[in-house]
């Protein structure tokens, strides 16, 4: 079957011009071009969209482009497609006319984009010889109007039918500053999350709902002292063991001092986003306690039991942090009790009197992989990252939160998504549960904000169910701070005290 389309053009307020949708270095930072093996972006299925007349989008369009996927028969608002266009720039779509459908099959119809408010014919749709129309439409938008309209319609002798509606939202191009930061550098992942490449992507990403970003550049170098006062960098991230009595995270966690370290530098700056790259290997550790007869215990209940772990086993490790070898001890289970060498090399019971609980933890001496399904204690097994809202330290501040973080650990080729997916929730989106594309992971269609892994990046502007709560969000216009009230499902996550 042959496809009719032809290829619309949209340029708003001034003449046609490619926008800049690329990363802006920073003074005193610069991105780095690296060659990889891995995608920046999984590859995605063109959707297979069915063959009634409509709208359909262009892989020239820059920007954003919803058009419901399946839509519901009868629905109003499923028959809406909305594309958005930064001010002053051009957006392209097709508009496709089914050839088994068309004006000689159904008695002379003919077809145009119209306006909505009367239908009145204002392009005619006609193919030339290769079945393609180039058009060129100037739209002008009264003040303070970021959206206008226009219509599919076909007509015969006196009469016109509306076969579709679209939405066009011009949006004023909106900047938010991101700092992006690593622990651990010279690994691949340390390169990726300073590449041109991954940034590319997320201009690109966003530029669907007219977002541009002022990238900062931050390496957090973590140090541990000796017992001579030499100060040694950190050569893998020290992580408590995922337990169900949170008291039980110790600021002694390498990840949490990475996360006050990144607070700082926001606050320095004026700033309240960041992302934070995981990029070292890891080792397992467990908080310490005493009971009540001052004897050292594991903290709450651990969901590994150091008692289980085998070669190499377990040691005290003091200080708390990484990247020593001269401050370890040897532990092992007796009975219900724990015991150390003392200095004779027998081994005596651990208590008050020979351990520091709070300069001590106890470390799984195998140092696991850099890129960890999760990371223990921080990020759950089903998730693949994670955005903690840092809860404001001055109760006179006027926002909740004072700063967002998005905790990236190394998830090799689903890294570049991961990073996207949260970089949504720093700026204020929830996560979506896409019932319009759910069952096809691989889809273009598929919404960035849906809860379970997929390859898509869509943003969508129609109204997206959110996980979990009964509300609603316009992703482009939340992204944008547009009727905040109704586009966005969570006031408290939209401004901070750290600077907007």
């Amino acid at each position: 079957m042959v496809k009719y389309l032809i290829v619309m053009f949209l340029c708003l307020l001034s003449a046609c011009s490619k926008p800049q949708l690329t990363y802006r270095d920073p003074e005193d930072f610069q991105f780095k071009d690296v060659q990889f093996s891995w995608p920046t972006l999984p590859g995605t299925e063109d959707f297979s969209w069915n063959y009634i007349h409509g709208f359909r989008p262009s892989k020239n369009h820059l920007f954003g482009f919803d058009k419901h996927p399946n839509p519901a028969l009868g629905s109003e608002e499923d028959a809406v497609t909305h594309l958005s266009i930064e001010e002053n720039y051009p957006g392209s779509f097709y508009v496709f006319i089914n050839p088994d459908m068309s004006d000689k099959r159904e008695g002379g119809y003919t077809f145009a984009l119209c306006k909505l408010q009367d239908l009145n014919e204002w392009r005619t749709v006609a193919e030339d010889e290769n079945g393609f129309q180039e058009e060129t439409i100037v739209t002008d938008y009264p003040e303070g109007k970021n959206v206008d309209s226009l219509g599919l319609c076909k007509y015969h002798l006196e009469n016109s039918y509306l076969i579709e509606k679209m939405y066009v939202h011009s949006y004023k191009k909106k900047e938010y500053p991101l700092l992006i930061s690593s622990l651990g550098q010279n690994t691949d992942p340390a390169r990726f999350i300073f590449s041109k490449q991954m940034w590319n992507a997320a201009a690109n990403v966003y530029a669907q709902a007219g977002i541009s970003f002022n990238f900062y550049g931050y390496d957090i170098t973590l140090y541990i002292e000796d017992t001579y006062g030499n100060k040694h960098k950190i050569s893998y991230i020290l992580s408590t063991v995922k337990n169900a009595d949170t008291s039980c995270y110790r600021r002694m966690d390498d990840i949490f001092e990475a996360e006050e370290n990144v607070a700082k530098h926001l606050d320095s700056l004026g700033i309240s986003r960041s992302v934070l790259s995981l990029n070292l290997p890891t080792k397992e550790m467990w908080t310490l306690i005493y009971d009540d007869r001052g004897n050292v215990q594991v903290c709450g209940t651990p969901e590994i039991d150091p008692a289980t772990v085998t070669w190499p086993g377990v040691e005290l490790k003091i200080p708390a942090s990484v990247g020593d070898s001269f401050t370890s001890k040897e532990i092992r289970r007796n009975g219900s009790f724990w015991e150390i060498q003392d200095s004779t090399k027998k081994w005596v019971r651990a208590t008050k009197k020979n351990v520091n609980v709070n300069t001590t933890v106890m470390m799984n001496m195998a140092e696991q992989n850099v890129d960890p399904q999760y990371v223990k204690g921080h990020i759950s097994e089903t998730a693949l990252g994670v955005t903690n809202f840092r809860y404001k330290k001055n109760n006179n501040s006027k926002y909740p939160y004072d700063a967002a973080i998005a905790l990236i650990p190394w998830q090799k080729g689903k890294t570049a998504r991961v990073i996207l997916h949260e970089m949504g929730h720093l700026l204020g989106l929830q996560d979506a549960l896409d019932l319009l594309s759910r069952k096809d992971s691989l889809s273009e269609q598929g919404n960035l904000m849906y809860f379970q892994y997929q390859n898509g990046t869509l943003l969508r502007e129609r109204k997206m169910k959110i996980q979990n709560i009964e509300r609603e969000e316009r992703q482009w216009d939340c992204l944008q701070r547009i009727d905040e009230q109704n586009s966005c499902s969570d006031q408290d996550i939209l401004h901070f005290n750290f600077g907007e």
